[in-house]
């Protein structure tokens, strides 16, 4: 999931075109097979799906699961996040906070353009 994540987050970030103006060679560094396998499937996913393309391709859990996308919190002991899928510990001081994965985050705002 959080491979599928950085790669939408990046198709999100760099490029404003439609999904097939995307080119998966310019994403994925050295053309990686896993990085541009996953870019295509999302290629396409972003082109006919109205979901969340990393749910859309099976790499990531149905957001449904969760109903609306879920707050993050930080669980002691172990300064871990929750869900740990879509979520990210965030350094910070006096303590660490947890965020949104910014696939999803950047998926939010995007859908409710």
């Amino acid at each position: 999931c959080s491979l599928c994540d950085s790669v939408i987050g990046l198709m999100l970030k760099f490029d404003e075109n439609s999904p097939e103006d995307i080119d998966c060679s310019e994403l994925c560094p050295f053309e990686i097979r896993s990085c541009m396998s996953v870019c295509s499937s999302l290629v396409h996913a972003l082109a006919v799906s109205s979901r969340y393309p990393c749910v859309s391709i099976g790499m990531c859990p149905d957001l449904d699961e969760f109903g609306q996308l879920p707050k993050c919190e930080l669980k002691m002991p172990f300064l871990q996040c929750e869900p740990a899928n879509m979520c990210f510990l965030k350094p910070g001081f006096p303590r660490p906070k947890c965020e949104l994965l910014p696939g999803f985050a950047n998926w939010e705002k995007w859908k409710n353009i």
